[in-house]
């Protein structure tokens, strides 16, 4: 029996969904579940195994994983979009979920088809929060929350070029930025708090109160690529 995990190393949804899964993987890994994470690429920079690897490190995620950088795999199974998951017995598949969540009927699927008996994991579905990304690129279309830029940046197919400040609205109450270190002293500064950039990656800003105006400030030029809320 094995468990397909679908999802990138940079999207938060992804993260939150590889914590539940692995406590899946954890409880029916004696029972025979295994499980392997494909990794499409969300962005450019992904399509680096090795950056993958580090950044797959940098989360805690110890899944075996393949890359998909053609995106063929996953759309062997008839996905296109991640989060998701997906059990397979001998081959064929016999739950698919596509997004956060589900987690309590996937464990369902997982202890019918593996004769498991015990104590469960889940005894309820989660109740996920969802809010909207903000890209910050041209190529996934337009920015739909208020933002206001000041110093110097430049708006690319998958990125902003920043050299200065962003101010924007939050969504929920926790902010996650998605960028990559354009030179080598390249830092977030947020109120008190200083991010030194190394792998691009996803990256807590903090918490916050929903529907704060919330003030980034760029030392050194920074790509970024999307935010999320939480």
């Amino acid at each position: 029996m094995k468990l397909i995990v679908v999802g990138s190393y940079s999207c938060m949804n992804c993260l939150r969904s590889f914590k539940a899964l692995k406590k899946l993987s954890d409880r029916y890994a004696p029972d025979g579940l295994e499980v392997e994470l494909i990794h499409p690429p969300e962005w450019d920079f992904e399509r680096n195994k090795s950056i993958v690897q580090k950044g797959l490190r940098s989360h805690g995620i110890s899944f075996p994983w393949v890359p998909d950088v053609s995106k063929k795999k996953i759309s062997s199974y008839g996905l296109d979009f991640w989060p998701a998951h997906l059990l397979l017995k001998k081959g064929r598949t016999v739950y698919k979920h596509i997004g956060e969540g589900g987690y309590l009927a996937l464990e369902t699927s997982i202890r019918n088809h593996l004769g498991s008996t015990g104590k469960r994991v889940f005894i309820s579905e989660q109740k996920i929060k969802s809010h909207p990304c903000v890209y910050f690129g041209t190529r996934k279309g337009e920015n739909t929350l208020s933002t206001v830029l000041e110093g110097t940046w430049k708006r690319r197919s998958e990125f902003l070029e920043l050299d200065g400040r962003l101010q924007f609205t939050m969504r929920g109450t926790q902010a996650f930025l998605v960028c990559k270190p354009l030179t080598l002293s390249s830092k977030i500064k947020i109120g008190r708090k200083s991010i030194a950039l190394g792998l691009p990656n996803i990256y807590l800003l903090g918490a916050y109160t929903h529907g704060a105006r919330v003030t980034l400030t760029t030392t050194g030029r920074v790509a970024l690529y999307a935010l999320a809320f939480a």
